[in-house]
């Protein structure tokens, strides 16, 4: 084959492929869980909760803030300049561990009206 051929044949696949990955990514959907289910089974695993933000603290790119339902509480942290959230939330995220804690790092934060 012509380098040319080869060239438009790596050309439609990678674009292809980067389509493929936006519409699978557009309508993945994390199953939502309850806060007091949350346990060490699900370290690095992605969640979606719901709940009423608690404390917020704001140290400027980081802000951290707990989310609470009927089986407990959980603390959410995201990276972002500006931030403001209160009442109930949707949370998608993954959870890790800081200093014997479990944490979710959000993804996706939407305020539920």
């Amino acid at each position: 084959m012509e380098e040319k051929t080869l060239s438009n044949i790596a050309l439609i696949s990678v674009i292809i492929g980067i389509i493929s990955l936006f519409v699978i990514s557009y309508f993945l959907d994390y199953k939502e869980i309850e806060i007091g289910m949350i346990d060490g089974s699900y370290l690095g695993k992605n969640v979606k909760v719901i709940g009423e933000v608690g404390k917020f603290n704001d140290y400027g790119t980081l802000k951290t803030f707990i989310v609470k339902d009927n089986t407990g509480e959980i603390m959410v942290v995201v990276f972002t300049e500006s931030l403001e959230v209160e009442g109930n939330v949707e949370i998608v995220g993954s959870v890790e561990d800081y200093k014997g804690n479990l944490e979710i790092i959000a993804d996706k934060i939407e305020i539920i009206p």
